[in-house]
């Protein structure tokens, strides 16, 4: 989805620099500069939309993720291996008919 608001973002700064040669073809130094602002902002969400896919998640994979951490978690305040962790809790997940 990301991709296709940057393309239209990056049209509409294309659209908007023709407006802006033209405003100042003829004259117009207020309609330049005003121009000129609204494409800082198609710019500025561009740079936030980057931001935005370098730290994604995919829910999925940031609940694996949580999940992983958690044992970890158990296993070092146990201070027992990970494996035994993973093992244990399956087992319980399997006895209590639980998702895993």
């Amino acid at each position: 989805m990301n991709t296709y608001i940057k393309t239209k973002l990056i049209e509409q700064i294309g659209i908007l620099g023709k407006a802006q040669e033209m405003a100042l073809q003829q004259a117009e130094p207020l309609a330049a500069s005003q121009i000129t602002m609204g494409m800082l902002e198609f710019i500025k969400c561009l740079n936030e939309l980057d931001d935005e896919d370098d730290n994604y998640i995919c829910p999925d994979c940031e609940e694996a993720i949580l999940k992983e951490q958690l044992h970890q978690d158990m296993a070092n305040a146990s201070d027992l291996p990970i494996e035994l962790v993973k093992r244990v809790l399956k087992g319980r997940c399997e006895v209590l008919g639980m998702d895993d």
